[in-house]
């Protein structure tokens, strides 16, 4: 028991870095994940409703076709299904509605063995670890000399993590004044070796990239940006919902929109890019699912793009504009992961390309 008690201590001491942190120290790049922690690596009921259905097919390993795998990635691999965590439903905010899950992992390496990482990573996926609702990881057994670490999910299997030679992840802080987080505000050091090993960051650390800097050196860093980037239009009787897929993560599969208070929607006069449907109760809630794909690099606004054109009339007297950009009305409720990290920077979706 003690000796669970000091490695319950030791992750937490050891947390993943911020979200907010984008640290270059020394060839090392915070990691920004989901439930604001990273990991440190060094270089190297229903309602009847009116459709407008529109097919489309698309599969992850598929997508693998137009993504050559370059160094450090390696093949996905297929293991027990994994189903994204959502963290505890905070009081005043609607429920979290996020259905990702898959059997594949993407992996990567860096400075070590494909087929090495492959066997660990088929090891450590199995473990069942705490779900701790504070994001803290879970250090694990991995290689000797590695440090290991990783997050569960749904049901608390070790769904996502990495593993880094000569104790990385260790955060070292000086000067630190009471109540704030970085050593003078400028982050603190990170330590490790320049071994590493990972699976589904694509997942945990969302828009988490590979590049080059100017010497050639890989490294691994967060770009900012969401899932989605929604655009909501006026048009002439009429109205126009935009969504666009800017994920790191994969295929959009499924949203859901509801217009603002003191309007409903009336009617869907057209979709392109999914398979819609309109609420015949309430306020009209347009609910889509398809198979958006994602964009072939963070840079660029190439994803796949839903389009709906509607009508819509106010309910009540003195309703206001009819608005849609506020994030309470939009909402993500199904995504397949890609088995691989999408590119961030031109440069390195070139290299996709064979450019």
């Amino acid at each position: 028991m003690a000796r669970a008690q000091r490695k319950d201590r030791r992750a937490r001491r050891r947390p993943f870095a911020s979200r907010r942190r984008v640290l270059l120290a020394a060839g090392a790049l915070a990691l920004a994940a989901a439930g604001g922690v990273g990991f440190a690596l060094l270089s190297g009921g229903s309602s009847p409703s009116t459709a407008v259905p529109v097919a489309t097919t698309s599969q992850p390993l598929a997508r693998l076709a137009g993504h050559p795998l370059l160094a450090p990635e390696c093949a996905p691999i297929k293991g027990p299904e994994w189903v994204y965590p959502l963290g505890p439903p905070v009081r005043g905010l609607p429920p979290v509605v996020a259905n990702i899950r898959s059997n594949l992992y993407e992996v990567f390496a860096i400075h070590y063995s494909c087929a090495k990482a492959s066997a660990w990573i088929r090891k450590l996926y199995h473990r069942r670890i705490p779900i701790r609702w504070n994001g803290n990881v879970t250090v694990l057994d991995g290689p000797p000399g590695y440090y290991c670490s990783a997050y569960p999910d749904a049901h608390g299997l070790a769904y996502a993590g990495g593993c880094q030679s000569k104790g990385g992840g260790g955060c070292v802080v000086g000067k630190v004044a009471a109540g704030r987080p970085y050593a003078n505000g400028r982050g603190c050091k990170l330590t490790g070796g320049d071994k590493a090993f990972g699976w589904n960051w694509n997942v945990a650390n969302r828009r988490v990239v590979f590049a080059h800097d100017a010497k050639g050196v890989l490294h691994l860093f967060h770009v900012s940006g969401a899932d989605t980037n929604v655009m909501f239009r006026y048009l002439p009787n009429a109205y126009e919902l935009q969504v666009l897929n800017t994920s790191g993560i994969g295929y959009l599969n499924g949203f859901t929109w509801v217009p603002s208070p003191g309007w409903k929607v009336t009617k869907l006069t057209s979709v392109k890019g999914a398979s819609c449907t309109l609420s015949t109760v309430g306020a009209g809630k347009i609910t889509c699912k398809g198979s958006v794909d994602p964009p072939t690099c963070l840079c660029t606004g190439d994803g796949g793009m839903v389009s709906i054109t509607f009508t819509a009339v106010p309910t009540r007297k003195q309703a206001g504009y009819l608005f849609g950009g506020s994030p309470w009305q939009f909402k993500i409720t199904k995504m397949t992961p890609v088995p691989y990290l999408i590119p961030g920077t031109p440069d390195e979706a070139a290299k996709r390309d064979g450019v």
